[in-house]
């Protein structure tokens, strides 16, 4: 017999007396995890089985998360970043009256030019109006002007209103004397909100 005949088979010999059932079981565990067993285990993964905050906002893909999946009230005013909700994204209507907190909207948040002006007028005879003219900026034709003025003109007597101008971007602030005798209008700051029509 040929000595390369003889030698497989005592190569074959040698192979089959190393082959025991653990060995046999042992591969076949491999290449069930290799072909389908990962694919199982990730079947078998629910929710019971992570660890409260293990996924992080960088494991969830882009755009993986849709409004259906968010239960109601689960995004309360904590969990929004400052300015992450524009104009842009609140619905028309959305935002009413009932949804406003008193005090929570200043004249900044409803008015198109807001300002102040200091102003000290020259004495006003009985029966008579004085007029200061105060630049807005903007133009203004058209538009509702409300005035304001500081404590300083309590119980003096005298008037104010705000009035147009000939100008697009000015407007009139009138001081009037009403009382019996001149009187002269102490420095005061007059303040204004402008709305638009």
């Amino acid at each position: 017999m040929a000595k390369g005949a003889t030698a497989a088979r005592w190569a074959r010999r040698e192979f089959y007396q190393q082959l025991t059932y653990a060995n046999i079981m042992s591969t076949i565990a491999v290449v069930l995890v290799l072909v389908g067993g990962s694919a199982y285990a990730a079947s078998k993964v629910g929710p019971g089985d992570i660890a409260k905050d293990a996924v992080r906002a960088k494991h969830i893909k882009s755009n993986a998360v849709r409004t259906q999946e968010i239960a109601d009230g689960a995004v309360t005013t904590p969990k929004l970043a400052d300015g992450s909700v524009s104009g842009a994204k609140v619905a028309d209507g959305a935002v009413n009256s009932a949804k406003v907190a008193n005090n929570g909207l200043d004249a900044v948040d409803v008015s198109t030019v807001t300002g102040a002006v200091d102003q000290d007028f020259p004495s006003i005879p009985v029966n008579s109006c004085t007029v200061a003219l105060v630049d807005a900026g903007v133009d203004i034709e058209n538009d509702v002007i409300s005035v304001s003025v500081s404590d300083a003109y309590t119980d003096t007597g005298m008037t104010f209103f705000a009035a147009d101008s000939n100008t697009p971007k000015t407007f009139r602030i009138v001081v009037c004397n009403v009382t019996g005798a001149a009187l002269d209008p102490p420095s005061a700051t007059f303040r204004y909100v402008i709305f638009r029509r």
